[in-house]
């Protein structure tokens, strides 16, 4: 070996042999992002197995780390345009404009996190009493699919007010 090395010192760089006078094992030197990558698992790729976890913080649970649901928001309009409708609700409930009705409505709900489930019961627009549907409406025009809060503007969409919302209060969570 000493003599390969001789050998190569010897000769310029140019004229260098394109193996190195030693064997590296597994081809490239692995860089610092790639280290554990890859990694052999312990047996063969056919033992390989995966599993998807899927887990929630939402909702009841037994851990007490779950956050409690505050209400759920839906609205079954049929075949009703949802924003024309909300507005002549409005008007039917007595409020001249909607921050009144938030006033009413909303005044024990704070900021909450939301999630959109087709579990929520809609109200049906025929025939559920006019102040539910009006605190439902309220809710879906203050909410994103994500989160709800009461000092956001409120913005009646058809898309806002078609939405399924299970709203959940994050204070216990953070609390803990």
């Amino acid at each position: 070996m000493s003599d390969l090395i001789l050998q190569a010192s010897s000769v310029s760089s140019h004229a260098l042999p394109s193996v190195p006078p030693y064997k590296v094992y597994g081809g490239a030197q692995p860089s610092p992002s790639d280290i554990g990558y890859g990694c052999n698992a312990g047996g063969p790729m056919s033992r390989k197995r995966e599993q998807n976890i899927r887990a929630s913080v939402l909702g009841t649970g037994r851990d007490g780390l779950r956050l409690p649901r505050v209400l759920g928001a839906a609205i079954d309009f049929g075949s009703s345009d949802p924003v024309p409708f909300v507005q002549r609700l409005l008007g039917r409930c007595g409020f001249e404009n909607a921050e009144d009705a938030c006033h009413e409505f909303l005044p024990c709900i704070g900021p909450s996190i939301c999630r959109e489930s087709v579990s929520v019961k809609a109200l049906s627009a025929r025939s559920a009493p006019p102040e539910a549907l009006l605190r439902a409406a309220l809710v879906l025009g203050h909410a994103t699919p994500f989160f709800f809060d009461p000092a956001r503007p409120l913005i009646w969409t058809r898309s806002s007010l078609n939405r399924r919302l299970q709203l959940f209060n994050p204070r216990r969570f953070y609390e803990a």
